[in-house]
């Protein structure tokens, strides 16, 4: 096995409905709201969530049941900020989880407040990181469920990461 290997991979979390094939959107009341009633709180916070397995130059950063796209949001402005920035800490939004990412010339090194260790890897890796990332997030979201590909708040979420140049 590659010691440097960096990857990520979704794997939908056993416990969350939402994955289910037959599953079908609803408000806190069991209202049907139909698949492009979905806003940014279900897709951040309520909905979607996965098993992260991601390793970053040979370094497990893996982590279960997050939100698929907060995760995936959180690391998207990583290599923005960086761009300017010789730091950046990245968030989750539902779990008390941070991965502290710096950049120094080409290199970029990465820990976590959850994991042991840390992670050093090229600029590029950590752009291609990201990208994968962003674009797993969206296949596993259309591969479980083609509905989504229509939703309005995924469109406009594509189009804002696509203007970021991410």
């Amino acid at each position: 096995m590659d010691e440097r290997r960096t990857d990520v991979r979704y794997t939908p979390h056993q416990g969350d409905a939402s994955w289910s094939a037959d599953w079908e959107p609803a408000n806190s009341q069991g209202a049907p709201v139909g698949w492009d009633g979905l806003g940014e709180t279900e897709f951040l916070y309520e909905q979607f969530w996965v098993d992260v397995a991601l390793v970053i130059g040979g370094v497990d950063f893996s982590r279960q049941y997050l939100p698929v796209l907060d995760f995936a949001l959180a690391w998207a402005s990583a290599p923005i900020v960086l761009r300017d920035k010789p730091r950046i800490d990245l968030a989750s939004s539902v779990e008390a989880l941070t991965f502290h990412v710096g950049r120094e010339g080409s290199t970029v090194t990465v820990r976590s407040n959850a994991h042991e260790g840390e992670a050093e890897i090229t600029w590029i890796e950590l752009e291609n990181l990201v990208d994968a990332m962003i674009e797993r997030a969206f296949a596993i979201l259309h591969g479980h469920h083609p509905e989504l590909r229509t939703n309005p708040y995924l469109l406009e979420l594509r189009e804002r990461l696509a203007n970021l140049g991410r």
